[in-house]
């Protein structure tokens, strides 16, 4: 079976306290990238991003700097519709890890 490349994606603010936790059904390409490397991203023109290949989740990601981040989840052995995943966004403070409010979940 050959798969068409689909991915999901996100656009979300990070602070540098902001961690990104991504939980995954299948393994999945996961990129944090800005919003220039997103645009070469979309335009085949290949694009620097954080993350990488994954079969383990969850997985977490940190924003290097504070911005707004393209969340890009590319699941590479299944369909669409077989995927299940979440993405949360969780705050850390002085030393403590505390749940964000933000969590998207999809199923």
């Amino acid at each position: 079976m050959l798969l068409t490349t689909v991915y999901r994606h996100y656009r979300s603010y990070m602070s540098m306290n902001c961690i990104l936790r991504i939980q995954c059904s299948h393994p999945a390409i996961v990129m944090l990238m800005s919003d220039g490397d997103y645009e070469r991203y979309l335009s085949k023109l290949g694009a620097n991003f954080h993350g990488g290949y994954f079969h383990h989740f969850p997985v977490d990601l940190k924003a290097p700097w504070p911005d707004n981040w393209n969340i890009i989840l590319e699941p590479t052995e299944c369909r669409q519709d077989q995927l299940d995943y979440s993405i949360l966004f969780i705050k850390k403070e002085a030393n403590l890890m505390k749940k964000a409010d933000k969590k998207i979940m999809v199923s």
